[in-house]
């Protein structure tokens, strides 16, 4: 035992003194040590708080609203929301008509809209008829396509924006219940005196009445009662006549109104006058669904680096001396005879992981637009990737698998898969367009969301000149840089270590 250990320490001991005496093994081992703390930084602070930089989300505004007429004026509430929204910096919004608004949510230009309909202001006005008060509406669009995340963390800002609103209709429903409840008041007020007299003569009618009603069983009216009795009593009812006229001549409908309200309704109508209905341009079955475009890439991308990881990317064939048929040495092909020919080998590979991949997903009963064009889409993409981390690893060497690495930490956060790009800090804003991910993931969104041809074949053309570009330049550059990168390899191959 004392010996194994002995050995392994003086293995140990060896390990270091390589390391210390060869600045390539101490430069490649750096990277490897970094690699953790480089993928858990860049994503702990892409994702540190993601939810201050809402105002970078664009939401569109339309206002329909035709108002409403009341007392003579016409009251245009929705104009009132906007100046409101106006001095919300929750978020972006911009104030379009309608077909620019649906448009914008179409190409992904807004996240979101808002619709004010037509009838808003004479929805809240409706609280004038009394049991008739109806709830008003502001109509949400999404497009669930754009982002996963995205009409979650809206929804949650737009709850504020909502009890604003709430807030700013309730103190209008107060002032026209206020200003009804006044008109009433003056009403009572104007015609009090009117109740008071008819009152007054009434009773006098019945006075006489009860005197008289004794005197005129069985008897004629006329021969027992006094005609200016009569006359008295006539003129009586004439000013009873006209006092009811114009009591009659009063609303009093409007008088009461207010006692027919249920005032369960009415408080319930008071604390939330305005209801979000929201509608889903391209609703999305669950969150599995909406992350799948995201963790499709990422598969496809940690796929071709495990492949390149564990098979060679350089060819070598056995020959045999004439002379001696022991002893074989091996014969290195030329770089691009190499790089054509290993190429075919990975492509292979790739395609059967994207086969089995849609086979998987298709038995997690993945929401999928079209299962041909998902086929044709997952296998493109996936030789899209192979080829640009094949054309890196086969031209740097293992700097290229450091760069592959590299390039996913960038990815994870920087392609928009899971939290919409405005909300990620400025670095990874400006770098989102070179990164391949990024389109990857939205050609995916298309297929299996709702195809739009023209985002479809827009993004799958950007991802294509990406690929063909890294091609290129590998071709290019391969000869020139694989004398230096093999010289790299077998410095470390000489370590020992690799």
């Amino acid at each position: 035992m004392s010996n194994i250990l002995k050995n392994g320490l003086n293995i140990f001991k060896n390990d270091i003194k390589t390391i210390v005496h060869s600045p390539f093994v101490l430069l490649v081992l750096i990277v490897i040590i970094l690699i953790p703390s480089l993928y858990a930084l860049i994503n702990i602070e892409a994702n540190w708080d993601p939810y201050n930089n809402l105002n970078q989300l664009k939401i569109a505004v339309v206002n329909n609203d035709v108002g409403y007429l009341t007392n003579g004026t016409n009251v245009n509430l929705g104009e009132n929301l906007v100046k409101e929204l106006k001095g919300n910096e929750g978020f972006k919004w911009e104030f379009v008509n309608y077909t620019t608004g649906m448009e914008g949510l179409e190409n992904e230009k807004y996240y979101s809209m808002i619709e004010i309909p037509n009838n808003f202001s004479a929805t809240v006005y409706s609280i004038e008829e009394g049991n008739n008060a109806k709830r008003s509406q502001i109509i949400f669009w999404d497009n669930e396509k754009i982002n996963p995340v995205s009409p979650r963390i809206i929804n949650s800002g737009l709850d504020q924006v909502q009890t604003g609103i709430n807030g700013q209709i309730s103190e209008t429903i107060a002032s026209i219940v206020s200003t009804k409840l006044h008109d009433v008041g003056v009403k009572a007020e104007d015609n009090e005196n009117d109740f008071i007299r008819i009152k007054t003569r009434l009773n006098q009618l019945n006075d006489i009445f009860n005197l008289l009603e004794p005197i005129l069983e069985g008897s004629n009216i006329t021969q027992i009662v006094p005609e200016e009795v009569l006359d008295r009593i006539e003129y009586l009812v004439r000013l009873v006549e006209i006092d009811t006229m114009k009591v009659n001549s009063i609303d009093y409908s409007e008088l009461t109104q207010l006692a027919n309200i249920n005032p369960e309704d009415v408080e319930y109508y008071i604390q939330s006058p305005v209801t979000l209905e929201k509608r889903s341009l391209h609703p999305i079955d669950n969150y599995g669904a909406s992350v799948s475009p995201f963790y499709i890439c990422l598969s496809l991308w940690i796929g071709s680096i495990v492949s390149l990881a564990m098979i060679s990317n350089r060819v070598q064939r056995k020959i045999k001396r004439k002379n001696d048929l022991k002893q074989e040495h091996y014969n290195e092909d030329g770089s691009l005879s190499v790089f054509f020919g290993r190429m075919g080998l990975f492509i292979t590979i790739n395609i059967f992981q994207s086969l089995v991949m849609t086979v998987g997903l298709i038995s997690l009963h993945l929401q999928i637009s079209s299962i041909p064009l998902f086929l044709v889409t997952i296998v493109y993409i996936g030789l899209c990737i192979i080829t640009i981390i094949y054309s890196l690893i086969s031209t740097f060497g293992n700097v290229g698998k450091v760069m592959t690495i590299v390039l996913l930490v960038l990815q994870i956060p920087g392609s928009g898969g899971i939290y919409p790009i405005e909300l990620m800090s400025q670095f990874f804003r400006i770098i989102t367009s070179i990164l391949p991910m990024t389109y990857a993931i939205k050609v995916f969104r298309e297929v299996i969301y709702g195809i739009s041809w023209n985002h479809y074949f827009y993004n799958l053309e950007i991802l294509s000149l990406i690929t063909i570009s890294v091609f290129i330049l590998a071709i290019l550059f391969k000869e020139k840089v694989d004398k230096y990168s093999k010289g790299f390899e077998n410095k470390l191959k000489e370590s020992g270590l690799f």
